[in-house]
């Protein structure tokens, strides 16, 4: 449908007579209808919902974030972020992390068979005693290299009494079920192998007595991301006697047994 009628005229001249009068006389003049093409829909009723059909979206001007960035003004950048609803952006704060132990045991000590049985005197004993003899260098190169990092370290009397003094309180914590008491003694990993599976069970425990003093025969350093992070491993051999009394069906136990025990501990 055509209903938009323009008429074009070429224009007018100027023409000055004799008597300075001043005429305007058209030139070439040429007048004509041409017709448009309207934009109006042929249906007005649905102009509202056809106007919402179309959204105006604002574009980001990456060249005024370049700006923001070369010359950075956090109260500029609130302003912008709060005139669009945009919470601001957080400055990124690393949270410091703290190791406290190496998570797994960094050479298991291994103990000869029959410790504890195999009397020195014998073939078997006198092996022994010499492949303990091969391994006691690393043990002592990583004791020398813990005294150069503490130098009030001191392995008897006062690293072995407190060693069994932690023995004694952390399983002592393990069979109260006191977990939180329990972590002041040991670490997370042997945390965590401590508490498996003793909430349903009665355990009742005790220290008789030592057979043998404890002594420490296995010992490794190493370190964690850098080279001053220096973690040490000392191995403690328990030759003790317990009580333990534990509950099956309703029915009391009572074992009385004579054991060697290792622990690790991780400075």
């Amino acid at each position: 449908m055509y209903r938009n009628i323009h008429v074009a005229c070429s224009g007018l001249n100027k023409l000055q007579l004799f008597n300075g009068t001043v005429k305007n006389i058209l030139i070439g003049g040429c007048v004509s209808q041409i017709r448009l093409r309207s934009n109006k829909h042929y249906k007005p009723e649905f102009k509202k919902l056809r106007s919402q059909k179309v959204i105006k979206v604002t574009l980001p001007d990456y060249n005024e974030e370049k700006r923001d960035t070369e010359n950075y003004n956090p109260e500029i950048l609130r302003t912008r972020y709060k005139e669009k609803g945009v919470q601001p952006v957080r400055p990124w704060i690393e949270h410091t992390t703290f190791i406290n132990n190496t998570g797994s045991i960094i050479e298991p000590y291994v103990p000869p068979e029959g410790d504890g049985k195999v009397s020195p005197l014998s073939t078997a004993g006198a092996k022994q005693k010499i492949e303990l003899l091969k391994k006691k260098r690393e043990t002592w190169q990583a004791i020398r290299k813990i005294r150069q990092n503490e130098e009030e370290f001191e392995l008897y009397p006062d690293f072995i009494t407190k060693a069994q003094d932690v023995y004694i309180k952390a399983h002592t914590a393990m069979i109260n079920k006191d977990k939180k008491n329990l972590l002041e003694y040991v670490t997370e990993r042997a945390y965590i192998e401590m508490i498996h599976n003793i909430d349903r069970k009665t355990l009742r425990w005790s220290f008789i007595k030592s057979i043998e003093p404890p002594r420490v025969v296995h010992a490794r350093v190493t370190d964690i991301i850098t080279s001053d992070n220096l973690f040490a491993q000392l191995t403690v051999r328990f030759h003790t006697q317990q009580v333990l009394y534990y509950i099956i069906l309703s029915h009391i136990i009572q074992n009385i047994y004579i054991m060697a025990l290792c622990i690790n501990l991780f400075n």
